[in-house]
């Protein structure tokens, strides 16, 4: 294992004075499994006041990040590298964090108070890996599974819970039996935590690469993501207890997600769709006993979590995109790119289809939304080619040009804008600045008048 070399300078800051420094966690874990560590963590026998002195000895740039906790972090012109004091954790009376840290010379000790065997492991130049609770077994073997008692460590920290799902489909793992019963045992410790953590949490799970893993780890794990989002959802044993036709349209909204791109705004639209499914769905056989309307849409879902705004109206603005039918003909075609209103929302939207017809094809339901899907692929990659129009912006004339024509400035501007957009779109009126400036001309003309126009 190899080490940047500004973190090998910290190190041999502690190691030259007698010190063990081990790199700790998710890098030596993402090093055994091939990839490039981004995030580097070390742990230490030294003291905190140690550190600081044998750090600034060395010229080592260092703030206190986390002095009751035993952490600096060492700042490079490149990285921030956390290092710790080797420690147990005392109680966690708040589901979250430890109540107090107890200080001590052992890095086997300190490997126990992690969440699972793979993120377990440490390394160093001199002592090679260590490997206490066989963490490099289930690599190999392709196991989350958690340090000693796996109801103990969720106990500590409910958002372990939601880390256990995002390892299992980053990864493309299975999930250990003991390990995956106590994470729908746990599910509700997701109450102690911070809906913004959570939020961090379910976007790097719907950031896996690889939908399938994801779409498993969703479907096996749905009881959990509905605790994480706070439904009151009947599950009984991870299993659920909706109606047969809500389970059916939940599981054909997760199973959609085997066939979506890593693209998380289309993700969270369809478990969105799955869980706003299930809820609706629990609401018919226990009614009264939902914590949330029924009527809960994306936009409530997200909010709950306390989501960014342009998250949230994007995600709710595909949510509406997707329950459009397929366009049959050119028109049609022309109307949903409209209706999208940018390449991006076309892209996004075709996506979906995708993903819901390769499940209907899958199911053996029908091929005849895939043949359409094509289809309408086929049509709106012929009108973006040909330019297409998502907004009025995209006419070939602006407001300026209408405004040098007599049109005074205001809401008559926009909405005669919009007439002529719909118009082009609709295929009444070619997109040619003539012919615009003509039919605007007359328009104005009869509202001068006062007297309607259509077009």
């Amino acid at each position: 294992m190899v080490l940047p070399e500004d973190a090998s300078a910290l190190v041999r800051a502690l190691s030259d004075q007698g010190y063990e420094c081990y790199a700790v966690g998710g890098c030596v874990r993402d090093y055994l499994l091939g990839s490039i560590p981004h995030d580097w963590d070390f742990a230490t026998n030294a003291t905190v006041e140690i550190m600081k002195r044998l750090f600034t000895e060395r010229g080592l740039k260092w703030i206190p990040t986390g002095e009751a906790h035993g952490t600096l972090t060492v700042l490079t012109d490149t990285h921030e590298y956390e290092v710790t004091t080797y420690r147990i954790d005392g109680d966690y009376s708040d589901g979250r964090h430890p109540d107090q840290v107890i200080f001590t010379s052992s890095i086997e000790e300190d490997l126990s108070r992690r969440d699972f065997t793979i993120n377990a492991m440490a390394w160093s130049e001199t002592s090679g890996f260590v490997d206490p609770y066989g963490g490099l077994q289930d690599l190999d073997q392709h196991l989350i599974r958690a340090v000693g008692d796996p109801q103990l460590r969720f106990s500590e920290d409910g958002l372990r819970v939601m880390r256990a799902l995002r390892f299992a489909a980053t990864l493309g793992f299975d999930m250990d039996t003991q390990t995956a019963q106590a994470v729908h045992g746990s599910k509700d410790m997701l109450s102690k935590v911070s809906r913004e953590r959570i939020l961090a949490e379910l976007s790097k799970l719907m950031n896996a690469e690889d939908g399938r893993s994801l779409a498993s780890v969703c479907s096996g794990f749905f009881d959990v993501l509905c605790s994480a989002f706070s439904l009151d959802v009947s599950f009984e044993n991870g299993g659920s207890k909706l109606s047969s036709l809500a389970r059916a349209e939940s599981e054909h909204f997760i199973e959609a997600l085997a066939f979506t791109p890593c693209d998380l705004e289309v993700r969270l639209t369809v478990l969105l769709s799955a869980l706003e499914a299930a809820q609706a769905g629990s609401a018919a056989e226990n009614c009264g006993v939902l914590k949330h309307s029924c009527a809960g849409s994306a936009t409530e879902l997200l909010e709950a979590l306390k989501a960014p705004r342009k998250l949230i109206e994007r995600v709710a603005k595909l949510s509406i995109l997707q329950n459009r039918k397929f366009p049959a003909d050119r028109l049609g075609a022309r109307q949903l790119i409209a209706a999208c209103g940018s390449e991006d929302y076309c892209r996004q939207y075709l996506a979906l289809k995708r993903a819901y017809a390769e499940v209907a094809r899958r199911d053996k339901t029908t091929s005849d939304e895939l043949k359409a899907f094509d289809e309408l692929q086929r049509l709106v990659a012929l009108e973006i080619a040909s330019g297409p129009l998502f907004s009025p912006q995209d006419l070939c004339l602006n407001g300026d040009e209408l405004i040098a024509l007599g049109w005074p400035k205001g809401p008559a501007l926009g909405e005669c804008l919009n007439v002529l957009f719909n118009a082009v779109v609709a295929l009444r009126l070619p997109n040619s600045k003539a012919e615009l400036l003509s039919v605007a001309e007359a328009r104005l003309v009869q509202q001068n008048e006062r007297r309607g126009y259509g077009i």
